[in-house]
């Protein structure tokens, strides 16, 4: 049975890249689960509530999200669950097995990505993105967060990593037919600056899948590539939230004190280095050092 109607790429795109000048990339469920601890900690901490401009969603409902999308480890996905003539032959057996390994990866990946959208979603909501700009096209809440980015977030350096997964996707993405529309997205428009862009083209991925206009391959060498979309639209969903908030809670100057061990100190009363909020929330996806805690002002 074949599944997958498109002719190939035949183009390998380079590996994914999780280090790089020196600095390394935490996994997405640390990820997730940091931003997580440092909702919570600001949100009904030291500084009190979190602000909110939403009436539907608090915090917290981010915090679920992305407690989820750091609690996924591996879907298994079996095929031959109740095809048992694949059994009588070893070809479809292997074929099977192979289809279900593959599928595994990609499921897994993909139940972690509708997380991390979930709590994007979240967010947008609680910022309230104003949804009327002066461009017709940029009508809709994602299209709004975009410009939210162009006009608060730059002229700020993108966070680390966020340049290379972007055109590690577009790689990922060339030449499979059934992407040739999204690969359109990656570009500038009126509404959408360089930190909106992963946003905007990401935002396509997720409306092929929710729609089930997202086709997956065969077994091959290349069923592989499948899975990296979807871990590279998670990492840049990641890095976009990571944005919206330094976006969102700039003007609030909060500050974030570190124990000697390199853990965050929630009393403020043994803090043996500070960094603003903005600056950790820019370098949340990096492995730091406790020794190193000083690279974060850097960022």
């Amino acid at each position: 049975m074949q599944l997958f109607y498109e002719e190939e790429a035949k183009n390998i795109p380079d590996p994914i890249i999780y280090t790089m000048s020196g600095h390394t990339l935490k996994g997405l469920d640390r990820i997730c689960n940091d931003l997580a601890e440092i909702i919570v900690y600001f949100d009904g901490g030291y500084y009190g509530e979190l602000p909110n401009n939403s009436d539907e969603v608090e915090w917290s409902d981010v915090i679920q999200w992305l407690q989820l999308a750091m609690a996924v480890n591996d879907v298994s996905v079996s095929f031959t669950k109740f095809d048992y003539s694949a059994v009588c032959c070893e070809n479809i057996w292997e074929l099977e097995q192979g289809r279900g390994t593959m599928t595994s990866g990609i499921t897994t990946n993909l139940l972690r990505f509708n997380f991390i959208w979930g709590a994007l979603e979240s967010i947008i909501t609680i910022i309230d993105t104003p949804s009327k700009y002066p461009f017709k096209e940029s009508k809709g809440k994602y299209n709004s967060a975009c410009y939210y980015l162009k006009t608060l977030y730059e002229p700020r350096v993108v966070p680390l990593f966020y340049k290379e997964f972007l055109n590690g996707l577009f790689e990922r993405l060339e030449g499979r037919n059934q992407f040739n529309k999204v690969i359109k997205e990656f570009c500038y428009k009126d509404y959408v600056g360089f930190s909106g862009m992963g946003l905007n083209v990401i935002k396509r991925i997720r409306n092929k899948i929710a729609h089930g206009n997202m086709r997956f391959p065969e077994p091959d060498d290349q069923g592989y590539i499948y899975e990296e979309i979807i871990e590279i639209s998670s990492y840049l969903l990641a890095i976009n939230i990571q944005m919206l908030l330094v976006s969102y809670l700039q003007i609030r100057n909060y500050i974030i004190g570190f124990n000697e061990d390199g853990t965050i100190d929630d009393t403020y009363e043994e803090s043996v280095s500070e960094v603003s909020l903005e600056i950790y929330l820019r370098s949340i996806h990096l492995e730091i050092e406790e020794e190193d805690l000083n690279q974060l002002k850097l960022f």
